[in-house]
């Protein structure tokens, strides 16, 4: 009797979790131009920490890795290789600067600039976003962690947004706080895994 009711636990948590992996996005839009588009390369330039401070700085690297992983692409810049090729090009500064001052103000993706982007990275596309959540709270009486992440991904060549989407990962918790680190790795890998590529 006993081995049985394992089983029905064991069986009750292997359904658990493959419901509660993959389902779908909270957002995502894809442009039709997604469809005929194969980049081999992508740098993720920037993703703002807004009112989330002490997220700043970690994202980059977690969304590049994330990338790196799938194998998808040649080339994965990664945040440190980014910062070195700004540091010895002020013209790439102020273009990545520029890019993301008039998408963040008017929502436009500069073709002209994002070209240019492309071109002293040597990347066809690129990665910029948003952290949206990155915190422990109290919701009635239940406590969460949640981390949130709005991405958009760029063609250099015509600075067309390919693939923009909106995720999140919540885990309730009693008395361990969940790492959200840990929490937006894995909210990456399934951003990732349903790029367009």
């Amino acid at each position: 009797m006993r081995q049985k009711t394992y089983r029905i636990i064991l069986v009750f948590l292997a359904l658990s979790l493959a419901l509660g992996c993959g389902g779908p996005l909270r957002y995502s839009q894809v442009s039709p131009d997604a469809a005929e588009f194969h980049p081999e390369s992508i740098a993720v330039l920037s993703v703002s920490a807004g009112a989330f401070p002490e997220a700043q700085g970690k994202v980059e690297g977690i969304l590049a890795r994330a990338l790196a992983k799938k194998k998808w692409l040649k080339k994965v810049i990664q945040p440190e290789q980014l910062a070195a090729a700004v540091e010895k090009d002020p013209a790439l500064k102020k273009d990545i600067a520029d890019y993301l001052e008039k998408l963040r103000t008017v929502s436009f993706s500069d073709p002209d600039i994002s070209k240019r982007i492309g071109d002293a990275l040597g990347i066809q596309t690129f990665m910029v976003g948003q952290v949206e959540l990155w915190h422990y709270a109290e919701v009635g009486d239940k406590k969460q962690a949640t981390v949130a992440f709005e991405l958009k991904l760029v063609n250099t060549d015509t600075g067309k947004i390919l693939w923009r989407v909106n995720h999140s990962k919540v885990e309730e918790y009693m008395l361990l706080k969940p790492g959200l680190l840990g929490m937006a790795e894995n909210l990456a890998d399934e951003m990732i895994d349903r790029m367009p590529h």
